[in-house]
């Protein structure tokens, strides 16, 4: 619930004309953003130097992570009432 909570404040934030979505997501992430895209892990990647046992247990896990994202997303999709909500734009 919590979640849901600051999504909304975040949400009323950029329609009153404050920063971008990502922008205020950034900001209220923090360190928490700083710390995931300076990530040793990030930098590997970015230059290509991630050995190959890291690089395949990465992939692995961003898989199981996207699976589930997408499971999640259907049924956001699936359960709104009308066509038209299931349209963006």
């Amino acid at each position: 619930m919590r979640a849901l909570a600051v999504f909304v404040s975040l949400c009323l934030l950029v329609a009153r004309g404050h920063a971008s979505f990502t922008e205020e997501l950034v900001d209220h992430a923090g360190q928490l953003w700083t710390r995931a895209t300076h990530h040793p892990m990030t930098a590997a990647i970015a230059s290509g130097d991630a050995d190959e046992t890291t690089m395949s247990r990465y992939l692995i896990q961003d898989h199981k992570f996207l699976d589930s994202f997408v499971v999640l997303l259907a049924s956001m999709i699936a359960n709104v009432p009308t066509l038209e909500d299931r349209i963006p734009g």
